[in-house]
């Protein structure tokens, strides 16, 4: 299948792919199209290694003659290998998708970003098993009552440790205190 190219009408790009079977959308700035149309692969649907996200990436044959996969977010920032891509996922991005498996997806300007792994990892989704939908807030069991426990992770030398932040009676307190943390530390 050749992927179809669309011009929406806020002057982006829809780009069909295909993804299990089926066709998703993925979605890039009108100033990438000709880098796009210039690079002649055809782009596929790919999920995440825990499957909690999809991707848009192109399998192609690179100088050495070894064929490799490039995720389009990278190819479209030119980011360099010792850096990742990452969406930023603003309020303005989300109206393509309402599912956030798929916000992997929305490749515009505006949504990208490149930087470290340590930053990239502050914003990952919580896992889907999470008990408060949050990440860095978990359910805590005591004898007495159900509280929860906030920790964040702070990352220097290529470690990552976690920082325990407090225990707390009240899930909107302790996903206050969470934010508050991100704040301190990531900021």
């Amino acid at each position: 299948m050749k992927n179809t190219y669309r011009i929406l009408e806020d002057g982006n790009i829809e780009i069909d792919i295909k993804y299990r079977g089926e066709i998703i959308k993925t979605y890039v700035s009108p100033d990438k199209l000709e880098k796009l149309l210039n690079f002649r692969v055809r782009w596929y649907g790919l999920s995440s290694s825990d499957n909690r996200k999809v991707y848009a990436f192109a399998w192609f044959t690179n100088e050495s003659g070894k064929k490799v996969a490039i995720g389009l977010h990278r190819y479209l920032t030119d980011c360099p290998d010792h850096l990742v891509p990452d969406h930023i996922n603003s309020s303005d991005t989300l109206k393509y998708t309402n599912d956030p498996s798929h916000y992997s997806l929305i490749n515009l300007n505006e949504n990208l970003r490149i930087c470290s792994v340590q930053e990239n990892l502050r914003n990952k989704l919580p896992y889907k098993n999470s008990t408060s939908g949050v990440t860095g807030v978990t359910k805590y069991k005591t004898k007495e009552k159900l509280r929860w426990r906030v920790t964040i992770y702070l990352h220097s030398d290529g470690k990552s440790k976690s920082k325990h932040i407090g225990v707390y009676d009240d899930l909107a307190f302790a996903i206050t205190q969470r934010k508050k943390a991100e704040q301190k530390y990531y900021a």
